[in-house]
Parts: structure tokens; sequence; C-alpha cells
């Protein structure tokens, strides 16, 4: 979903912000059915992925311990060149997903860095379980390849090919990365970030509205969330009660 009536807003998929105006970012989730081949490579892209984020975790832990300098993410970047080489198996699923497990690792510590610096409780990145529930991938789509794109009622991912697709809706912009996942019942879907996307924006009404924003605490018996100039009142939500 979107709003013009905010600037920016931090976007869930990536990290990168929404910029609302003519043209926004924009996300879409689809079911995918995937084959049984596609099935044990896209598990198998979850194992790989969960490998390289945990054997990064502790390699930069090992390296503060000892040197006391932190490992950064492009380090850990060509360390994964040589850390294929070794493991013949990583080279198997999509290359795009392993060093997303790396930029996500990074994030964690930045915001653990940053949760120290302004007194917020720090929570250090903890080790990815096999046993979790939450099962995803993300790779991104080359806008020379266009590995990522629509072909009837099925969509081209990288390393799986064509997958058949649920479509509910129309996609609009240029599709920027994907998300494959697994919920808890078995079923795998697909997020797609696009960009690019023009949204018409709300027609303007003329008119000037103010809100007085209530509490039950400020002003005894109010029961409205807030309360318009024109005595329009917002009830409250069953949250707040």
């Amino acid at each position: 979903p979107v709003c013009n009536h905010a600037r920016w807003v931090p976007q869930s998929l990536n990290g990168r912000f929404w910029l609302w105006g003519e043209k926004v970012e924009y996300s879409y989730k689809f079911r995918i059915y995937p084959t049984k081949p596609q099935e044990e490579l896209i598990q198998k892209t979850f194992g790989c992925c969960r490998f390289v984020y945990n054997y990064f975790l502790t390699r930069r832990k090992d390296v503060y311990n000892t040197t006391k300098k932190a490992l950064g993410f492009y380090a850990c970047s060509k360390e994964l060149t040589q850390l294929k080489q070794i493991n013949l198996w990583l080279t198997e699923v999509d290359s795009y997903s392993l060093e997303t497990s790396i930029k996500d690792l990074d994030y964690s510590f930045k915001n653990f860095f940053r949760r120290i610096k302004t007194g917020e409780v720090p929570g250090f990145p903890q080790f990815k379980s096999k046993r979790s529930s939450r099962k995803s991938y993300r790779t991104r789509n080359l806008a020379k390849d266009n590995n990522i794109r629509f072909e009837g009622r099925n969509i081209r991912l990288p390393k799986l090919g064509l997958v058949k697709c649920r479509v509910s809706k129309e996609v609009k912009g240029r599709i920027l990365s994907a998300t494959v996942s697994q919920n808890p019942s078995g079923k795998y879907f697909v997020a797609l970030c696009c960009t690019d996307v023009e949204i018409d924006p709300l027609p303007g009404t003329g008119a000037v509205v103010g809100q007085y924003r209530g509490c039950s605490w400020y002003w005894p018996g109010l029961e409205s969330l807030c309360c318009c100039f024109r005595w329009d009142r917002i009830p409250q939500p069953s949250v707040f009660s």
C-alpha cells in the first residue's frame, strides 16, 4: 500500500525508502508453485544462505576478539569467493542470495552499534536456526539481463527458471529484487520490489481541517481517538480501549 500524505516511509523489504510523489517503489507478493526439483533448490538456497550468515557471524566475532577490528562487508564478500572454492556446493545456488545474506548481517551489526550509541537495548546479531519457521532468501534483478520477469502465468527467477505463479494483480514498474519465502504451512511465495511505479495523486478537497488527539485520561469521558475541528469524531480502536 502507498500513501501520498507522507514524504518518507521506510520500506520493509530491503531497507530502502519510498519517496511519495508521481513515482514510488511498490511491493507485490504472490504465491508460487514450484516443482519438486525447484522446491529442492529453494530449500538448498535457504540452507546455503543460513550457512553463509552464520559463518561470517562467527568470523566477525573471532576477528574482533583477536584484532579488535571489524570485518566489513567488502572483506566478507572477498572471503566468500574463497569459501565457494572450498565448499563447492555453495556454487549450486544463486550467488546474489549469498551476497544478500552478508548484507543482512552487516545491516544487523550497524543496527547493533546504532542502538548502543542511542542508549537503546543493543540486541547482538543471533545465529540462524535450521528449525526456524521463517525461511526466505532475496535475489536481485539485473537490468541488462532482466533475469526476473513474468512470462505468461509464470515468473522467471534466477537458478529456478520458470515457476508457476498466481498473479492476483498487474505488476507495474521495474522489478528491483525478489524475495522467495516459505511459511510454516509449507506454502511458497515471491515478493517483488518494483520501482518507477506511477501513482495517481489524490484530488485535493480545498478544505483545511485541524485535529485534536484526545485521550480519556486527559479528557474524561472521551471515547474517540481524535476529534476534528468540525467535531467529526473518529472512534477509538479496540486496541486502545
